[in-house]
């Protein structure tokens, strides 16, 4: 029998000055292009050119990798992209 895929949550931290502005982080349309790395890489990726900042801890990513090849797509799609297969969620907390 196989064992159920836990769902996990990721919490997202938008820097931003205000809701409506961290929100618009999400909206904005990336690309990236990597294979088999690990979802703490991308992540990174993601921190470093948007400015977000993901708290998770990190068992939950230590083992998780991810083939992402995507162009302008929303971040949130992306998010979605690289977590899901590993049994991941996010969740966007604004600036909280």
């Amino acid at each position: 029998m196989k064992p159920k895929l836990a769902i996990l949550t990721i919490i997202v931290l938008a820097a931003a000055t205000n809701a409506a502005t961290a929100r618009s982080v999400f909206e904005q349309r990336v690309s990236i292009n990597v294979e088999d790395v690990s979802v703490t890489h991308v992540l990174n990726i993601l921190h470093r050119g948007l400015n977000l900042s993901f708290d998770c801890p990190p068992e939950l990513v230590a083992d998780a990798r991810v083939t992402v090849h995507v162009e302008d797509l929303p971040v949130d799609e992306v998010l979605r992209r690289i977590l899901r297969p590993n049994g991941l969620e996010f969740i966007y907390t604004g600036e909280n």
